[in-house]
């Protein structure tokens, strides 16, 4: 396994080939092969967050996106979207409004 870390995001990628064609995260051509396989502390890949605007009153919420799909009786389904804080609140979403940062 190598690992290469992109010099334009700060990604890293791993492969099993001696070569990298290059960024998996933001396109750049030219990535720096790694000694170390694992990152050191404070050098791993970016977080990945996403956000959404409430249903009840249109303000924007951030944390990680879900859909939930319950069936009722007369086997219908009803589909929510939610949006779940870092403080664990969960919030309904317009799905149409979610996007990733």
């Amino acid at each position: 396994m190598n690992r290469y870390k992109c010099p334009a995001c700060g990604g890293n990628q791993y492969t099993s080939a001696d070569t990298a064609e290059g960024c998996i995260y933001c396109g750049h051509k030219e990535l720096k092969k790694m000694e170390i396989l694992e990152p050191k502390e404070g050098e791993g890949m970016r977080e990945i967050k996403f956000r959404g605007k409430r249903v009840d009153n249109g303000e924007w919420v951030y944390g990680y996106y879900y859909t939930q799909i319950i069936t009722h009786a007369g086997n219908r389904k009803s589909r929510d979207h939610f949006m779940r804080t870092e403080q664990n609140i969960r919030y309904e979403v317009d799905p149409d409004t979610v996007g990733q940062l």
